[in-house]
């Protein structure tokens, strides 16, 4: 309870800011007055937490109104993610330093899309000049234009022409190298978005992806599917776990630091990616639990990894990917039975309840970035759930063998392929008039009140959920005084926070 209790204490912090702090002290002051003294430690490592989170708080910049974005000609600037490859293009994303308008350079900054091609190819930290078309985000569809601001970028480009005026110097340079490789083998294997689709699979990058396509996975609820997080890692330490009981590996300390190592390796491959990040940093505490012959706590470690994350990164916070890795973790951890199940109906039963709990628990965070509820994300993700369950491993096992013999790779690839061409067809014909709702960016009380509906029905969903409810209630209402001070502390801190967030405008 005490990590859990010093994550949420951080991340209040770097949410609120000094506010926070405001909030915090008169519940924490309630806290340590009206209970035992074995509840004071805590309670004062998780205000100490809000300190820190407040400390290391970095508000999200609103990018200026990038003017340049429809008359730019060229653009200059470092690729700051690893590029996705189809048969024809590469996808690049680009911190813009200076862009030409009318035989003019300026200075400019923001963070640009760029459909280049192939050639040269680029890897991440190199500084490009890319000739073409821009397009201002107002130019894009509604839904892919809230998808793409809520990502950082600021404008989209298609590239007649590229050049690389210096190659970026960073230690990550070999994992680029093996991911644009397993791209290639991918995507010869499965020509076309089906290999794209196998590359955002393996290591999350689905740029590439045409428009079309990428807004039907938006508007169907299927994204989620290419985002590289605790399931991918899932694999790899089911596989390392089978493997090390199978040949009596299981104990030994050799094996746990390979397995680390794999972990790593696989989260450096994919770019360091939040969700790739906070999943390897649960993984590896899982295995370090092993070690010492701990339970883990798989909540109180999902809290944790997205506490260190933003006190290492305090930018993290406000990415998309992040946002949403943490929340279907969250609700999926809360609200999912621990008992695995039994039966083509038990799998049958914890896909739906698994999808629906992760659409809901993702609600607050994507309603506000698009704009739009998908009333068939459900049956989509339960009728692709048994592809991506085998186009994922097989793209992997692909990928890897085709390091060494690329002719094997680009075979399995094929097949892979396949169930990537059922998941596509599936998230086609969910694409249907009135697949989405628009229901429009909700305002700040509004998001309140269907972020309190979703942690309410979670929290209910949820066996520890009811059972903190219930001993909590049986605490309060037997203890009167301590209730008043309860509600009383309550009272002040929401109205503090709201007078100093008033007083901050």
């Amino acid at each position: 309870m005490t990590g859990i209790a010093i994550a949420i204490g951080v991340l209040c912090g770097a949410v609120g800011g000094w506010p926070a702090i405001v909030v915090a002290t008169p519940l924490a002051i309630w806290a340590i007055a009206w209970n035992p003294v074995s509840v004071r430690g805590p309670v004062v490592l998780a205000l100490l937490a809000v300190v820190l989170g407040t400390w290391r708080r970095d508000a999200p910049e609103a990018w200026p109104a990038n003017v340049w974005a429809g008359p730019a000609t060229a653009i200059e600037g470092h690729v700051v993610e690893p590029p996705a490859n189809d048969a024809r293009f590469q996808t690049i994303t680009v911190a813009v330093r200076a862009v030409r308008t009318d035989r003019v350079e300026d200075p400019a900054s923001g963070i640009v899309v760029v459909t280049a091609p192939l050639v040269p190819p680029v890897a991440d930290g190199d500084l490009v000049r890319v000739w073409g078309t821009t397009r201002s985000l107002d130019d894009l569809p509604d839904g892919y234009r809230r998808w793409l601001t809520a990502e950082g970028a600021s404008a989209t480009m298609f590239a007649t022409r590229l050049r690389i005026e210096q190659r970026g110097r960073t230690w990550r340079r070999p994992f680029v190298w093996a991911g644009g490789r397993l791209e290639r083998i991918l995507v010869r294997g499965a020509a076309g978005d089906p290999g794209v689709l196998l590359t955002g699979l393996v290591t999350g990058n689905d740029h590439a992806l045409s428009e079309g396509r990428q807004g039907a996975f938006l508007r169907s609820g299927t994204t989620h599917i290419t985002a590289v997080s605790g399931s991918n890692f899932a694999l790899l330490l089911g596989f390392s776990t089978t493997a090390g009981r199978a040949f009596g590996w299981r104990r030994r300390l050799w094996w746990h630091l390979m397995t680390l190592t794999m972990l790593w390796g696989y989260a450096a491959l994919v770019g360091f990616s939040p969700p790739s990040t906070r999943a390897a940093l649960v993984a590896s505490a899982l295995v370090l639990a092993v070690r010492i012959g701990r339970k883990p706590d798989f909540l109180t470690l999902l809290l944790l990894s997205a506490a260190v994350m933003v006190v290492c990164d305090p930018a993290v916070l406000w990415r998309l990917s992040f946002q949403l890795s943490v929340a279907a973790s969250l609700g999926l951890t809360a609200a999912i039975p621990a008992a695995g199940p039994q039966g083509v109906l038990g799998w049958l039963r914890l896909a739906v309840l698994g999808t629906a709990v992760a659409q809901l628990a993702t609600l607050p965070i994507l309603l506000p970035a698009t704009g739009t509820v998908s009333l068939l994300g459900i049956p989509a993700n339960v009728l692709i759930a048994p592809a991506v369950a085998v186009a994922f491993p097989a793209a992997a096992v692909a990928g890897t063998i085709g390091q060494v013999l690329p002719a094997t790779g680009q075979a399995v690839a094929g097949v892979a392929g396949w169930f990537a061409t059922w998941i596509i067809l599936v998230v086609e014909r969910m694409d249907v008039g009135g697949a989405s709702l628009v229901v429009g960016v909700p305002s700040p009380p509004g998001a309140a009140m269907v972020t309190t509906f979703v942690a309410v029905v979670i929290v209910g969903a949820s066996e520890d959920g009811r059972r903190w409810l219930a001993r909590t209630r049986g605490s309060l209402g037997e203890q009167p005084a301590r209730t008043m001070a309860a509600v009383t502390g309550i009272v002040i801190g929401i109205v503090g926070g709201w007078a100093a967030w008033w007083l901050s405008r």
